[in-house]
């Protein structure tokens, strides 16, 4: 009995898992951690916690905040520690898996969805990853 609950809750949790289209003739995207952005939990939860505790995660907001931490440290207009290794590859895998599909950016998305929509109708990042993002340069 309960192994069938178990996997009616993993079947409703992976078929309810945000998929973004706004960009629809890209197809669909899975976003990082289901928001579009790194975690407050896992490698970056102390760095999010310590640098980022004004912004709400999703859309990027953590990855973006954390990405300006550590170039203020690099550039010596900040004081204290940088974001942790752990984090920064997490943050540098967000990145990676963000570039390859427009819809995964979902700002970005946002503000190239008609341009795409003009100019980009063949164009379809989940057949040629980055494709839509090729073809708006």
């Amino acid at each position: 009995m309960i192994l069938w609950w178990s996997f009616f809750a993993l079947l409703a949790y992976t078929s309810a898992a945000p998929n973004n289209n706004i960009v629809s003739s890209s197809g669909p995207a899975k976003l990082w951690n289901d928001i579009g952005d790194v975690g407050k939990g896992g490698a970056c939860a102390s760095d999010a916690e310590a640098f980022c505790k004004d912004q709400s995660p999703g859309d990027g907001r953590i990855a973006a905040c954390l990405s300006k931490r550590n170039l203020d440290v690099k550039e010596g207009n900040a004081a204290g520690k940088n974001v942790n290794k752990k984090c920064q590859r997490e943050l540098a895998d967000f990145k990676i898996d963000r570039s390859s599909h427009i819809n995964k950016d979902i700002p970005l998305a946002r503000s190239c969805a008609e341009d795409a929509a003009k100019l980009c109708k063949e164009a379809n990042d989940a057949v040629q990853p980055a494709s839509v993002l090729s073809c708006l340069r």
